[in-house]
C-alpha cells in the first residue's frame, strides 16, 4: 500500500506536465494562424537567407528562403530563391522559381531580367529573346535590354540585331559601341 501512496504524487506530476504540454500545443497552433506571428517568422527566415547570400552560402540561403515560403509566398521570396539557385547553377530550379515570381508580380522587370539571364546561361537563347522582347514592350526605354536582345540576335538573326542597334541610336543618340556592332554585323553579312 505504501508503494501506491508513493506513486500517487508521481502520477499527479506526470498528469500535470502532460496537461501543460497540451496547452502549449494549443498556444502554438493559435500562433500559426496569427498573421503578425506568421509575418514575423517569414521575416526572420528571409533575413537569415539574405545574410547567407551576403556570405555566399547559397545552400543555407535556399533553406531559409524555402522555410520562408511556409509563412509567406510573396513574389520577392520566389525571386530570391531563383537568384540563389542561379548562383549555384541549378538552372531548372532557378527557372521554376523565377517563373513563379513573375506570375505573382509581372510588373517587376528585374524578375523577367533574371529569367532571361537564366535562359541565356542555359543556352536557350530563343526563350531568353522572348522574355527580353516582353520587357521591351513594357519598358521601351530600357536600352540595356535592347542591347541584350541585339547580342542574342547577332549570330542567328543579324539583320534583326542591326535594326535593334539602329533603334537604340534613334532613341539615345549615336554611340561608338553600337556603331561598331552595326559595322561588324554588316561585315559578317558581306
Amino acid at each position: 500500500m505504501k508503494k501506491y501512496l508513493l506513486l500517487f504524487p508521481l502520477i499527479i506530476i506526470i498528469v500535470r506536465c502532460s496537461g501543460s504540454d497540451v496547452s502549449q500545443n494549443d498556444d502554438t497552433n493559435q500562433k500559426e494562424f496569427d498573421p503578425s506571428w506568421r509575418k514575423q517568422q517569414a521575416l526572420e527566415y528571409f533575413v537569415d537567407g539574405s545574410i547567407s547570400v551576403s556570405k555566399r552560402d547559397y545552400s543555407n540561403a535556399i533553406r531559409n528562403y524555402t522555410e520562408t515560403l511556409n509563412y509567406d509566398t510573396s513574389s520577392g521570396i520566389y525571386f530570391e530563391l531563383a537568384k540563389s539557385y542561379y548562383a549555384i547553377n541549378k538552372l531548372a530550379n532557378a527557372v521554376k522559381y523565377s517563373k513563379l515570381s513573375i506570375q505573382l508580380d509581372s510588373s517587376e522587370t528585374e524578375y523577367s531580367k533574371l529569367l532571361a539571364a537564366i535562359y541565356m546561361r542555359a543556352n536557350e537563347n530563343d526563350s531568353a529573346a522572348i522574355v527580353l522582347e516582353k520587357i521591351i514592350t513594357t519598358d521601351p526605354t530600357d536600352m540595356n535590354t535592347y542591347r541584350e536582345l541585339a547580342r542574342i540576335y547577332e549570330s542567328t538573326r543579324p539583320l534583326e540585331a542591326i535594326k535593334i542597334y539602329n533603334n537604340i541610336m534613334a532613341i539615345s543618340g549615336p554611340n561608338v559601341t553600337d556603331l561598331f556592332m552595326i559595322t561588324e554585323l554588316y561585315e559578317k553579312l558581306g
